[in-house]
């Protein structure tokens, strides 16, 4: 579904601000390539906007109509070219919302897709401030090449606050039990 500008223009300022003086963290720059991504200028980032996390929360809870737990948030920098492969998400992704937070240029509006059985998609256009929220472990999602110059794109996951994941931690780009 998608959710018309839920977060404010001052957020997105400060949200690209957060990202463009942080390209050193960029964990995709060089010989580090994102499988999920189809050209090697993309860069990712991860857990560099826990305000906006917690922000759209209560948001996402109100919509899926569980409590959440947040697990992490990752964003990317997609430049011309780049596809996002069709995959379904991990166990920490059960809950996901994708955020358009800048197209280059300005009047750039990239499609993310959803389909639950690979077959029928759904198209969300998406401009700044945009949200398409989506159960990860459900819907297959992905992007078509990117047509214009550059598209900073952030998703924020969640579990269910003492579902059946909620014994999972995610510490960056490991899994742990919390049980073992």
């Amino acid at each position: 579904m998608l959710l018309k500008n839920i977060i404010s223009k001052d957020m997105i300022a400060n949200a690209i601000d957060i990202i463009d003086n942080n390209i050193d963290k960029a964990f995709s720059i060089g010989p580090v390539k994102d499988g999920q991504i189809t050209n090697d200028d993309t860069i990712s980032f991860t857990n560099m906007l826990p305000d906006i996390h917690e922000y759209i929360k209560p948001k996402l809870e109100n919509h899926f109509k569980v409590k959440l737990k947040k697990t992490n948030d990752f964003g990317r920098i997609y430049t011309q070219g780049a596809a996002l492969r069709n995959h379904k998400d991990s166990w920490h992704c059960q809950y996901s919302a994708t955020i358009n937070l800048l197209n280059v240029p300005s009047n750039g509006r990239w499609l993310f897709l959803t389909s639950i059985d690979n077959k029928n998609w759904t198209e969300y256009e998406m401009s700044p401030g945009d949200c398409v929220v989506y159960e990860g472990l459900k819907l297959n999602h992905k992007r078509n090449a990117l047509e214009y110059e550059e598209c900073y794109q952030w998703f924020f996951h969640y579990i269910e606050e003492n579902g059946q994941y909620d014994n999972q931690h995610y510490y960056g780009s490991r899994y742990e039990n919390k049980n073992i």
